[in-house]
């Protein structure tokens, strides 16, 4: 999750899996990789609101993955201590529809139970519409082509007085002593609701364009239901007071200054909403390790908005003003401060919509259901002076972290490290034995000489060599064929205005700028959206929730003629002479975008980023993906022969009468490679990589090649056989399904080829949109015989287990 591909799940998820329990005994569970809270909870009183940003343990958050676990632990205990845990996705949900009326029944254990919800559709727009679920119904204007699905939360989980606990249908389900509190009961029910609502395309709801809303104690369950519920894109509580929108801590010190207002107490005493475990903390909730400032953090990075009423003292204004303002602490070190807003107004109907709030409601349903992406939803604000009494020194002594440079969710066992070290990483300054026939070792380290002279040659044999030798085959890539990659310069920005990005680049006194277009998917969803970067273009089919930058990759290093090497803004800024060749400088380019999307107000995922060229630029796009890690998916088009074809087949292939480009071809009429690279063009057998170690070099990331067997000049045995052959990387790694070659003729060449979708779509969905579980196991060519490759040719080494 992290202005995450992926929004980072919560523990004991309603649409999760079932968490470990104990026999009978719900438990609240952490999520891999992350740590675990000790049992019992030895707590200290904190008379201040507590820190989102340190663990229970005493950690500090840093980054994206920290605050994934840090999530996940707040998530636990608001269940263990306040809220009861709730309970994974039953067996079945059935639904069907009979005019406005829903009925949703939920089977578990030989068991059911029916809800009936009820939904008001539009008077205009056009199915599917989004929807507004509204706990008891609601006085929300509503917005043009927003349904209103009313929710009867009473008949989920009653809440009449103290006797109520255990009675409703909830517990008709799961047995009258289940741990779970009504509120956590109403959140259950609204997660069958939306269960049913992806099911049931007859009722013309569009399921991944739902806000939730409620007022009073509805108020404080639309907020719980936000913050464990993630399939809702918009949380609107509305005068939902202590315990709902507003902090225990401050409310208790409010009544002991003599302010006529709620406490844990009273709410204790008086009703169910809370768990059994909550009543022993209600009188004493400076032990709790939590505040209602991190029931908002849970709902974060999705679209939260405050509506509370400064008329009423037992709301406790000061209370749900200086909270909400401290939630808001999270969305903003995660780089979405305008996704949660705050509006507290007076008016003298409690519970009815003052139209005085009206400009902020319009623009988070606009933004969050409708999709309008730049409309302005930066409110925080009160009518009471100074900030309704809240002092935040008096209750925040912690600091807020930039958490989106970090990397979310946590990282597979296999991730490669971020700059390996050791003698062996370093690629030697003289190879002793350069000439090699065959395609180059990729689990044996360059050979280097030891004191005596004599040549020692060291085989990879674990997952740590692995990446080691990677590091000095990206050093053997530079040196001997594309020039020196620069790394980030000292000043990167980005500027949006309409569909340009400009990119701001200035390092030693110089300064540069590109610009390139983004085009948002046409789509109601309101994003953070995945994006691919498309060097020189692209002739993809559209994809459903995919952003689109797209940048002329010449506009900082030509590469038209040998003529145009040491032109373009790359060496304004870096001087002509610098040794990076125009692939090098357009993969150089792509990483400041990358940069340049950081800092700038767009609505893109920080982490879901795919990059994708055809030929010249398809080379580029694959040295991209080798050599910036950030980068999820590489998708390489019809590259040939100095792309994803490797140099030696192509030049046995020119020696058998078969017309494939070779390096000496190449390098007379372009500057794609470097000056030292000219010097081996003819004598390729010499060099210590081929490009099998280029796409070995993005694993273990996703790399999706797409070629054509039309065309005999892309060197068709060259490409299927040097991708076979750094398939083996992927495989060695134990993930041989994340890189996929897929070789189809047909005869315009740069035109997306439709036979080719489903392994588009799927590598699309499995790194881009994050659908772990997809086949991409895709490895073919239309070409009989492996497209002529002889494997026992090309390759004298064995495959490793690493």
């Amino acid at each position: 999750m992290s202005p995450t591909s992926t929004r980072p799940p919560a523990t004991a998820s309603p649409t999760g899996e079932p968490p470990a329990t104990n026999p009978g005994i719900p438990t609240a569970t952490s999520l891999p990789g992350c740590a675990q809270l000790p049992e019992p909870l030895p707590l200290q009183a904190n008379q201040r609101l507590p820190d989102p940003f340190t663990f229970f343990n005493g950690t500090r958050v840093t980054n994206m993955t920290d605050w994934t676990c840090r999530r996940s632990e707040i998530s636990q205990l608001f269940q263990r201590l306040e809220l009861g845990v709730i309970p994974a996705a039953p067996e079945s949900v059935t639904a069907s529809i009979s005019g406005p009326i829903l009925s949703v029944t939920i089977s578990r254990g030989g068991r059911s139970v029916t809800i009936h919800p009820t939904i008001s559709y539009p008077p205009s727009g056009s199915a599917p519409y989004s929807a507004l679920i509204a706990f008891g119904g609601t006085t929300l204007p509503r917005p043009a082509g927003v349904a209103i699905i009313t929710f009867n939360n009473d008949e989920i989980a009653q809440h009449n007085d103290t006797s109520s606990r255990g009675v409703g249908l909830f517990y008709d389900l799961y047995g009258a002593d289940h741990p779970a509190s009504a509120m956590m009961a109403w959140t259950w029910g609204v997660s069958r609701l939306i269960d049913a609502l992806q099911n049931l395309p007859s009722a013309n709801i569009d399921s991944d364009r739902l806000a939730i809303t409620g007022c009073g104690v509805n108020g404080r369950g639309a907020l719980v239901a936000g913050a464990f519920e993630e399939r809702l894109s918009l949380t609107i509580p509305m005068e939902s007071g202590t315990g709902g929108a507003g902090c225990w801590r401050i409310a208790q010190k409010l009544f002991s200054t003599g302010h006529v207002t709620i406490t844990a107490s009273d709410l204790a005493r008086e009703n169910v909403w809370f768990s059994k475990t909550f009543n022993d903390y209600a009188s004493r909730v400076d032990e709790l390790p939590f505040d209602h400032h991190l029931l908002a953090a849970l709902v974060a990075p999705r679209g939260l908005l405050i509506l509370d009423n400064s008329q009423f003292s037992w709301l406790g204004p000061a209370s749900v003003f200086g909270c909400m303002k401290t939630g808001r602490k999270v969305y903003e070190a995660l780089g979405y401060a305008d996704s949660m807003g705050v509006s507290q107004i007076a008016h003298t109907d409690y519970c009815q919509f003052s139209p005085d709030q009206y400009v902020e409601y319009q623009a988070f349903m606009n933004k969050f259901l409708a999709g309008k992406r730049t409309e302005n939803t930066t409110v925080l604000k009160t009518d009471k002076p100074n900030d309704a009494g809240f002092v935040e020194a008096e209750w925040v002594d912690w600091t807020v972290p930039n958490l989106v440079s970090g990397s979310s969710p946590p990282t597979a066992p296999n991730e490669p490290p971020s700059t390996p070290t050791g003698a062996n990483c370093v690629a030697p300054a003289e190879l002793t034995d350069p000439s090699n026939e065959r395609l180059p070792n990729p689990f044996t380290f360059a050979k280097r000489s030891d004191n005596s002279g004599s040549p020692i040659d060291l085989a990879v044999n674990s997952t740590e060599e692995w990446y080691c030798r990677r590091e000095q085959i990206g050093q053997l890539f530079q040196k001997y064929e594309f020039g020196t990659l620069e790394s980030r310069p000292q000043y990167v920005s980005g500027e949006i205005f309409g569909k340009t990005l400009t990119v701001n680049i200035g390092h030693k006194n110089r300064n540069i700028s590109f610009q390139a277009t983004l085009q948002y998917p046409d789509t109601d969803d309101p994003g953070p959206f995945p994006y691919i970067i498309a060097l020189g273009g692209s002739t993809l089919p559209h994809l459903a929730d995919m952003a689109l930058i797209t940048f002329d990759p010449e506009d900082l290093a030509q590469a038209n003629g040998t003529d145009s090497r040491g032109k373009g803004k790359f060496y304004e800024l870096y001087g002509e002479d610098h040794s990076a060749s125009a692939l090098m400088v357009w993969a150089w380019g792509v990483s400041r975008i990358i940069d340049a999307v950081g800092t700038a107000p767009v609505n893109l995922e920080r982490k879901g980023v795919g990059v994708t060229g055809c030929s010249d630029h398809g080379r580029g796009a694959l040295v991209a993906g080798a050599f910036d890690q950030r980068i999820e998916l590489t998708l390489v088009i019809e590259s040939g022969v100095g792309g994803a074809g490797c140099w030696r087949i192509a030049d046995d292939l020119k020696k058998s009468g078969i017309g494939a480009l070779t390096a000496t071809d190449i390098v007379k009429d372009t500057v794609l490679f470097s000056s030292t690279f000219t010097g081996f063009a003819n004598r390729t057998s010499e060099l210590p990589v081929d490009h099998h170690l280029l796409a070995a070099m993005v694993a273990p990331r996703g790399l999706l090649v797409l070629e054509n067997s039309a065309f005999s000049w892309l060197g068709i045995s060259s490409v299927y056989g040097c991708m076979k052959t750094a398939r083996k990387v992927y495989e060695s790694l134990g993930m041989k399904d994340r890189m996929g070659v897929s070789q189809v003729g047909h005869t315009d060449h740069c035109q997306f080829q439709g036979q080719q979708y489903p392994e588009l779509n799927a590598f699309v969905n499995k790194f881009l949109r994050y659908r772990t579980q997809e086949q991409t196991n895709y490895f073919k060519t239309d070409v009989p015989n492996d497209a002529g490759y002889v494997e026992s040719k090309w390759v004298d080494w064995v495959l490793p287990n690493l």
